[in-house]
């Protein structure tokens, strides 16, 4: 009996040493762990009371003007440069000593989702929390109209889909048709194949000078965002923002009565590919179009949206992928002619 019962003693000293050291090895492992957190390559956390959290957003509350500010901290490694992300894209980059951004002309009621990557001196990558930012709610934007506009002359700027790439009718003709028959508009067509924000800006001043368009269509960006397939490579988001900013910038409201913002259409990323395209295209193109909503609010413009339309219609309304065929220009033209009716009520 005492043999089993010093057995009995022996085994539970052994299950108790057991227990202490699974204890401690837990411990060890959650002190680790966040050592690990607060010196390491994440500097995540919700009170923004915390030295060691990145970024700290607010929303701008002007509701005439939607935007967003971003602020950021310094984390505890030398820093080189940031970059800030924007819906899971990289939008601009910044150099250190810079910790604040106002992201301006955003589409109101939305969310924007917001990250911080910081790139160290050893080249080491530190990432701040994500935030999502909604910004305020809509607003109308006062617009000069009359019961009815006559328009002497059209202006349709853009790249190879405005011009007329594959379709034997554009929809720049078909809307060229159309303001003709009801009011006898002279249309000029200033689409140029491989065209981008770059290029349009050093022309456009010459052509408006030339044309004194009463309305204007602006389609530009699909060559922005495309990068690597022609001689201009892609774009970061911000210069693209920028450069349709200007281009908007350039039409004197004086001689253009009216102006027409459109989205840039939709892609068939599995035909296109024969163009050069790939799946990371499809991303670009939506966060673009994002950008054109929140500068057709800034403007006061009306904004055109062919792209989400196309999308449901999955590439029936493409050539190849990118350019439109006969019913895709033919969709994209009753978009065009249906906003300036509706315009023009």
């Amino acid at each position: 009996m005492s043999q089993n019962r010093r057995k009995v003693q022996d085994y539970n000293i052994k299950s108790r040493s057991r227990l202490h050291g699974f204890l401690i090895a837990i411990v060890l492992v959650f002190i680790l762990t966040s050592t690990f957190i607060s010196h390491g390559k994440l500097y995540s956390s919700t009170n923004k009371s915390q030295s060691n959290n990145i970024i700290y957003l607010t929303e701008e509350q002007d509701p005439v003007d939607n935007s967003i500010q971003i602020v950021w901290g310094q984390p505890s490694e030398a820093v080189s440069e940031y970059i800030l992300i924007r819906d899971g894209l990289p939008f601009t980059t910044f150099p250190n000593g810079v910790n604040t951004y106002q992201d301006t002309g955003l589409i109101p009621n939305t969310y924007y989702k917001y990250q911080i990557e910081a790139i160290t001196e050893t080249g080491d990558k530190v990432y701040s929390n994500v935030e999502n930012i909604e910004t305020n709610n809509s607003y109308e934007t006062p617009l000069t109209i009359t019961n009815h506009q006559i328009y002497s002359s059209y202006s349709a700027f853009g790249d190879s889909i405005t011009f007329g790439q594959d379709a034997s009718v554009s929809w720049y003709d078909l809307v060229s048709q159309y303001l003709n028959k009801k009011e006898g508009t002279k249309s000029f067509n200033d689409g140029v194949s491989g065209d981008t924000t770059v290029n349009l800006l050093a022309r456009i001043t010459k052509e408006l000078a030339s044309q004194k368009p009463d309305i204007v269509t602006l389609m530009i960006g699909t060559n922005d965002l495309r990068g690597g397939s022609l001689d201009s490579p892609a774009i970061t988001n911000l210069e693209y923002k920028d450069n349709v900013e200007e281009i908007l910038s350039q039409i004197d409201p004086s001689n253009t009565r009216s102006v027409f913002l459109i989205s840039i259409p939709y892609f068939d990323i599995q035909k296109a590919s024969s163009v050069g395209e790939s799946a990371a295209t499809m991303p670009r193109l939506l966060e673009f179009n994002k950008i054109l909503i929140g500068l057709a609010n800034q403007f006061g413009i009306p904004y055109i949206d062919v792209e989400s339309g196309m999308q449901q219609m999955k590439g029936v309304l493409n050539i190849n992928g990118l350019h439109p065929n006969n019913k895709g220009d033919s969709f994209i033209a009753s978009q065009v002619i249906n906003e300036i009716a509706l315009f023009n009520r």
